[in-house]
């Protein structure tokens, strides 16, 4: 799947703006959320202007789903970390440890 510049930049922000990540405060949830509706709206409002319909469409969505599956990877990836980190497989700094899991102290 070819993405154009606009495309990816959209895209990266659509999964930025996660209103359900742990570290997002109540008051910053709908703002976030609302941001992320604009920048979605934008994606399929450019998608429609460059290609027909019905494939801006099929596009939109594709994209969409690619997302899903980057976020899983993501998660997995994540807890095979974890779970070297737990029996001691790999090393990490503290610093590394806030950075990847979010570990405020130990």
């Amino acid at each position: 799947m070819q993405i154009d510049l606009t495309e990816f930049a959209a895209f990266k922000t659509i999964f930025f703006l996660n209103p359900d990540a742990d570290d997002v405060s109540a008051a910053s949830k709908p703002k976030l959320s609302e941001g992320r509706s604009a920048i979605t709206n934008a994606l399929y409002r450019y998608m429609l202007r460059k290609r027909e319909s019905e494939e801006a469409g099929d596009r939109f969505g594709r994209l969409l789903l690619l997302g899903t599956v980057l976020a899983t990877m993501a998660v997995e990836m994540k807890e095979a970390v974890l779970v070297a980190d737990f029996f001691d497989q790999i090393k990490f700094t503290t610093f590394a440890k806030q950075l990847l899991f979010g570990i405020k102290n130990e």
